[in-house]
């Protein structure tokens, strides 16, 4: 919602991961995690294709503060971008119901992948540690989001009118 009504392009690694499992599949797991890793480098690189042409763009992953932090950092080195993360907090129990109600085919493997986001969860979730900005927004109760008042931080970190 935010790219869009904000005009930012939107790099999402689930639906890069989607499309590249049509492509090539993924017959267990451990294919499903490589093309989860292809999916945040085409990610990262397309996004910085976009950057470095003088425009915004916005990931969207599950970022591991240990695996991303570096690639951050070398992202913001190479284009000279601000960034702005938004990061999405919600108790353990909220975050497991969402993912048992979410329908996962294809290139991924839902009792694998919800064990560990059991283990997880099991332990604070925290934003990456970044050179630039942090929105944290609890999203324990949907309803208690207000949508209107993010955009309006995103316009004013953004300096969009």
């Amino acid at each position: 919602m935010i790219s869009r009504d904000q005009g930012i392009p939107l790099f999402s690694k689930d639906a890069i991961k989607e499309k590249l499992g049509e492509a090539l599949g993924a017959e267990d797991r451990s294919a499903s995690r490589k093309l989860g890793a292809a999916a945040i480098a085409l990610m990262y690189q397309q996004a910085e294709i976009v950057l470095t042409s003088g425009f915004p763009a916005m990931i969207e992953s599950p970022l591991i503060p240990e695996l991303a932090e570096n690639e951050i950092e070398e992202l913001q080195s190479r284009t000279g971008c601000r960034i702005l993360q938004i990061f999405l907090r919600a108790e353990p129990a909220a975050i497991l119901k969402r993912f048992r109600s979410r329908p996962r085919e294809g290139v991924f493997f839902h009792e694998e992948e919800l064990r560990e986001l059991e283990a997880a969860v099991a332990t604070e979730l925290v934003p990456v540690p970044v050179a630039g900005e942090t929105l944290i927004i609890e999203t324990t109760d949907y309803r208690a989001v207000d949508y209107e008042q993010i955009a309006e931080q995103v316009r004013s970190i953004l300096r969009v009118p």
